[in-house]
């Protein structure tokens, strides 16, 4: 059996990414994997299955969702609310309609009203803070002839919302601990470190986060909080709660940085590496 394996690969930052690098010699030594990691004419033309691994990050996984759409397959469903996907792949591409659609396809006359809302300016955005009561997973279900899951929430998520094909629960693979090259930016640190990681968006409550380590910075100023992975949530993200810290928010050079609000302050540096750091002091 050959299968046709897309998923984005290093070096994407995508979470996804590193999972499946670590994945896939173990899986060649039991099947014949295409690896499709990019978009590309005929991918997996040859192979039986095609498996899919869709996430939230519209940038590694839109043009994933778009092979599914031309060949149906089993998905790997890293997570069921998908909003911050589709919301990706309409709204940031001016596709209004296709968000609409898929709203009313979720929640019915009531989704499409609040979809129009949303377009027109006049609600705010709802995956900012209610991706959950509107996942937008349901045009992957009806494309998935198959399920992988690693968890049984997500798993119930999906029969709740009336999936009736296969369903594999898979515990979440772990490797053993690799060797690990110390970050220079970290060298020396002796405070601890906080991280969020994969792709990064609201819904990792990043403001939330920086509001607690500035707390925990006042009375320990060794501690580091890198957020590591993609830094346009600095920009995405609800202005930074106030705190007594002054926050700086260190970001990619392709990234812009909003001020934040209250006694917070956000300042952009550029820095080489496509990563975003917080970094609170006290006053």
């Amino acid at each position: 059996m050959k299968v046709a394996y897309f998923s984005p690969m290093p070096p994407s930052t995508s979470g996804i990414a590193d999972y499946s690098a670590l994945l896939l010699p173990a899986l060649a030594k039991l099947i014949d994997v295409e690896v499709v990691s990019e978009p590309k004419r005929r991918a997996g033309k040859g192979c039986d299955v095609a498996l899919y691994h869709v996430g939230n990050n519209p940038d590694v996984h839109g043009w994933i969702v778009e092979a599914l759409r031309e060949r149906p397959g089993i998905v790997v469903l890293h997570e069921h609310v998908l909003h911050h996907l589709v919301a990706g792949m309409t709204i940031a591409i001016g596709d209004h309609e296709g968000y609409r659609v898929a709203m009313q396809r979720d929640s019915g006359v009531v989704g499409r009203l609040l979809a129009h809302g949303i377009i027109d300016g006049i609600v705010p955005p709802v995956w900012e803070s209610r991706p959950m009561d509107f996942p937008l997973c349901g045009e992957i279900l009806d494309l998935a002839t198959g399920l992988i899951v690693h968890s049984q929430t997500v798993e119930q998520a999906v029969l709740d919302r009336g999936y009736s094909g296969p369903i594999f629960r898979i515990p979440h693979p772990a490797w053993p601990k690799p060797t690990v090259v110390e970050d220079e930016a970290l060298a020396g640190v002796s405070g601890p470190i906080f991280g969020a990681f994969g792709h990064l968006n609201t819904a990792k409550r990043v403001p939330q986060l920086v509001e607690a380590f500035a707390q925990v910075v006042a009375t320990n100023p060794n501690a580091k909080a890198p957020w590591l992975n993609t830094p346009k949530v600095v920009s995405t993200a609800h202005p930074l709660a106030a705190s007594d810290a002054t926050v700086t928010a260190i970001a990619s050079a392709t990234t812009s940085v909003p001020k934040g609000t209250g006694r917070s302050v956000a300042k952009a540096k550029a820095t080489p590496r496509m990563a975003a750091w917080a970094v609170a002091s006290p006053k």
